[in-house]
């Protein structure tokens, strides 16, 4: 989600994710309303929004991206920290 994504896909990366993590299941089917929530629960926390790129008519409709405040806690949680100093840094 990077850049952008669909709900559809959203929705099954939700889904393999929590299958994984949870029940190490191959395919996990994530029911709507449980997706609904967590999508709630994301843009409740400030780190998801719908976003406002134009579409053409035949694409998919509901398209969400990270806002800037989720792209930084994303950073901050999967960077790999170095394991020597910067030049400079204390």
């Amino acid at each position: 989600m990077i850049d952008e994504a669909s709900e559809a896909t959203l929705k099954s990366v939700l889904a393999s994710a929590v299958g994984e993590v949870v029940c190490r299941l191959d395919e996990l089917q994530l029911r709507d309303e449980d997706f609904q929530n967590i999508k709630i629960q994301l843009r409740a926390l400030g780190l998801i929004a719908k976003s406002n790129k134009a579409r053409k008519p035949t694409e998919e409709k509901g398209f969400w991206t990270l806002t800037l405040y989720g792209d930084e806690l994303m950073m901050q949680l999967r960077a790999i920290p170095s394991a020597r100093k910067r030049p400079g840094s204390q």
